[in-house]
């Protein structure tokens, strides 16, 4: 989701609650949101919160599609971004790279769990950041922002 969603501040997180750029598919029942992506007005899924965009993503990789990735050390986050730019989940040429680095930056690969702070790091190295999104207003009651 940091990667995707851009910290959790574009334009399909902040509107749709979409945090993974995870596009309508013919067996989507949910709501649309219209954004231009790789092609003019693309039809993306809409959430009614990050919560169920990430509950959805974690439905949506078990996918046939993406089973090669389960045959993979889970904790092996290199093969796994590879992996996951291998079997066409972004369009990105250096979705791979740009994951790894992420990872790698925040020392993500030593979490268990999920950890709001480090989100917070990530977020607020980019100029677009508002900790007003759904995870950012609990850390602003969490940590009193």
């Amino acid at each position: 989701g940091l990667l995707e969603s851009g910290a959790g501040q574009s334009e399909l997180a902040v509107k749709a609650k979409n945090h993974f750029g995870i596009k309508c598919t013919s067996d989507w029942l949910g709501g649309s949101y219209y954004h231009d992506d790789d092609r003019k007005g693309e039809c993306f899924r809409v959430y009614q919160s990050a919560e169920e965009s990430y509950s959805d993503h974690s439905q949506f990789l078990k996918r046939d599609r993406y089973k090669t990735l389960f045959e993979l050390d889970p904790v092996d986050y290199r093969r796994w971004a590879q992996g996951l730019k291998d079997c066409g989940y972004a369009t990105d040429p250096s979705y791979a790279t740009k994951l790894i680095s992420i990872i790698e930056e925040y020392a993500l690969d030593t979490l268990v769990g999920s950890d709001f702070v480090l989100q917070d790091r990530f977020a607020a190295r980019h100029s677009n950041y508002n900790q007003r999104t759904d995870r950012g207003d609990r850390r602003a009651e969490r940590y009193g922002s």
